[in-house]
């Protein structure tokens, strides 16, 4: 460097000019950090939603399975008692 056009005053300003820059650069490293952690937690609800979602469509499924099952047991417990009805009507004739 030369020490023309180099004067206390320069370096004055230069310094300050520097802190400045440098409390600016902290300030965004810190609002960085910030923004990280965020994207951070972000990322671990949407992991949460996506088990949430599978548990839900287990859940689902497990539901359906069983509305069939009661469904077919609805369907024999029908014809059980239609075979009984058929049972008891064909003894009443017998009866007289």
């Amino acid at each position: 460097m030369r020490e023309e056009g180099f004067s206390p005053s320069n370096f004055s300003e230069l310094k300050e000019e520097l802190r400045t820059q440098r409390k600016e650069t902290k300030n965004l490293e810190k609002k960085v950090e910030e923004l990280m952690a965020r994207v951070i937690n972000a990322e671990k609800v949407i992991n949460e939603m996506k088990e949430m979602k599978t548990m839900t469509r287990e859940i689902r499924d497990k539901c359906t399975s069983f509305s069939n099952r009661l469904d077919q047991l609805e369907e024999r417990v029908s014809a059980i008692e239609d075979q009984m009805n058929e049972m008891k009507r064909e003894e009443k004739p017998k009866e007289k």
